[in-house]
């Protein structure tokens, strides 16, 4: 059964949160103004100068075309570290990690949240079979964080192509995390996951394993850093 996730502290960085056996480091805070594309660009650099131990300034983050997906970039190069991030009506975050590619999606109900109040039925539709017997058999798992479990897995698989829920399939969950792959036509990526709270959303955190970072490992290596194994 799914306990209750880790409370996250508003609007400062977390250090070292472990998913799987990677640590990341998240940051979810209230925007100062309406959201922007900027602002959410901005914490994305905050967590990776913060990964990456660089001084303030370092890092900027392009949007990788045609999807759109954030990636750091140091002295124009590839800063060596994954970052994601999300947003909601009142809060956004971003998320980094140099072990593993890695996905961060806000959902904007509770793991407690009764779906009868909610209009969360017609996600059914993406939720693969086994994923709608994980639902029933585990009431503290709401359709808003299996279906944030997919969003956030689909970040960390780095395809850039279309995002086709049922693709991802979002398997049994232990405590507050749970094990997630994604079959598609250019490879299949494997990962885990974990669910937390932030200003009583759930935040939902996901990496691929060791195996799928080969894209970036090598420009990280050049550069004189080193990687270490994530399963």
């Amino acid at each position: 059964m799914i306990r209750q996730p880790l409370p996250l502290p508003l609007g400062r960085i977390s250090r070292g949160l472990a998913v799987g056996d990677c640590p990341v480091v998240v940051v979810v805070k209230r925007p100062v103004a309406a959201w922007q594309s900027g602002a959410v660009a901005r914490l994305a650099e905050e967590v990776a100068e913060e990964s990456l131990q660089f001084l303030a300034g370092r890092v900027r983050v392009a949007a990788l075309l045609p999807s759109g997906r954030p990636v750091a970039l140091v002295a124009g190069r590839h800063g060596g570290v994954s970052v994601s991030t999300a947003h909601t009506s009142s809060v956004i975050g971003a998320a980094a990690c140099r072990e593993a590619d890695v996905g961060i999606d806000i959902v904007d109900f509770g793991p407690q949240a009764a779906a009868g109040k909610r209009t969360d039925y017609g996600l059914d539709y993406w939720f693969t079979p086994a994923e709608r017997q994980l639902l029933a058999v585990n009431r503290s798992l709401s359709r808003g964080m299996m279906w944030g479990a997919k969003e956030a897995a689909y970040k960390a698989a780095a395809l850039d192509a279309e995002f086709r829920p049922l693709e991802v399939s979002i398997e049994a969950a232990d405590g507050d995390e749970f094990h997630w792959n994604l079959g598609h036509s250019w490879r299949a990526v494997r990962g885990v996951g974990r669910f937390f709270l932030a200003a009583g959303q759930i935040v939902v955190l996901a990496v691929a394993q060791s195996e799928q970072r080969s894209r970036w490992r090598t420009g990280h290596e050049m550069s004189g850093g080193s990687c270490s194994p994530c399963s």
